[in-house]
């Protein structure tokens, strides 16, 4: 991010129809933040070891992860909630539904309220990338 905006790039790509050129934005990705590069971050943060930022945070993510398993949300912090969710096929009839009906299974992130609010606060700077796909 430079100047305190998030950068968002404007591509040039070719989209129905094929014979003329639309432009679209989408937000940069910067990187992505592995997890010992995280847990590093966390343990400079708390002034404690590696090992125990590493450990906690372990612990931590599986506890997450059982809870949803078990169909619990989870409040990350002040950035959102995490549960799981799934697609299903449409009946008519109550008695038809059935666990084959399930098409998708996924992970849904639902920001909190002072999130989507920040979001709505970002000042975006564009730049041209030229591509064509």
């Amino acid at each position: 991010m430079s100047n305190g905006k998030t950068l968002v790039q404007a591509r040039s790509q070719r989209v129905a129809p094929k014979d003329k050129n639309y432009y679209i934005q989408r937000a940069v990705k910067y990187s992505t933040i592995g997890w010992d590069e995280l847990c590093g971050n966390i343990a400079r943060s708390l002034g404690v070891s590696k090992a125990v930022a590493t450990a906690s945070a372990s612990a931590i993510v599986e506890q997450m992860r059982q809870l949803m398993l078990n169909g619990h949300s989870i409040r990350v912090g002040n950035i959102g909630y995490l549960r799981f969710g799934i697609s299903a096929k449409a009946v008519d009839r109550e008695e038809a539904l059935n666990v084959g009906l399930v098409k998708c299974r996924r992970v849904l992130f639902i920001p909190t309220s002072d999130v989507k609010k920040s979001l709505k606060n970002i000042e975006f700077e564009v730049r041209t990338v030229q591509e064509h796909v």
